[in-house]
């Protein structure tokens, strides 16, 4: 019943708060609504001030990754084919459907990460904070502080970083004696 509710929550904040707040294209990627964004006082009085979605963009490429079926003539006997996927590579980029990559005149956010113990290692929480620092600048520079960034992630091991003294569900006993 949380889950629902924190569920439902969700999509009411984002459909009365974010959404408004976005430009929506077609599906041919026309503008089909500007929206009219926030209103900044003081200094930038009647300047609009917009919110942009930025999501993060991981994909992993193995080196004997291939087809397992397929149509072949009858005197085709095949050929063994490594039962592992091989060596990977990770590219990790962060989109926006105004621009498509994050990228501001010669800084981008995008990582190719050789995965593996004798290669770059794995990539870790930490990776990914430098990298959203890096996105966070990048957008900040290109947008010059008149539209916000959501940032959105999915549910990806190395986005679950919490403080060291952190309470996880994972640790906790189910039923405990008290």
């Amino acid at each position: 019943e949380d889950v629902v509710e924190y569920r439902n929550a969700f999509v009411k904040r984002w459909l009365e708060e974010y959404e408004p707040q976005m430009v929506e294209f077609d599906i041919d990627g026309s503008v089909k609504k500007e929206p009219e964004g926030y209103v900044l006082q003081g200094k930038y009085h009647g300047q609009p001030f917009r919110m942009i979605l930025v999501t993060d963009d991981e994909s992993t490429f193995y080196s004997d990754d291939h087809r397992d079926v397929g149509w072949g003539h009858l005197s085709y006997k095949g050929k063994p084919r490594r039962k592992q996927e091989g060596e990977s590579i990770m590219v990790s980029d962060f989109l926006t459907l105004e621009w498509g990559r994050l990228i501001h005149e010669a800084e981008e956010a995008h990582i190719v990460f050789r995965a593996g113990k004798n290669r770059d290692g794995y990539f870790s929480s930490e990776d990914l904070l430098a990298q959203v620092d890096q996105a966070i600048d990048i957008f900040e520079a290109k947008t010059k502080g008149f539209a916000v960034g959501l940032f959105l992630f999915d549910n990806a091991p190395s986005h679950r970083k919490r403080a060291a003294d952190a309470l996880s569900t994972r640790k906790m006993l189910k039923s405990p004696k008290l």
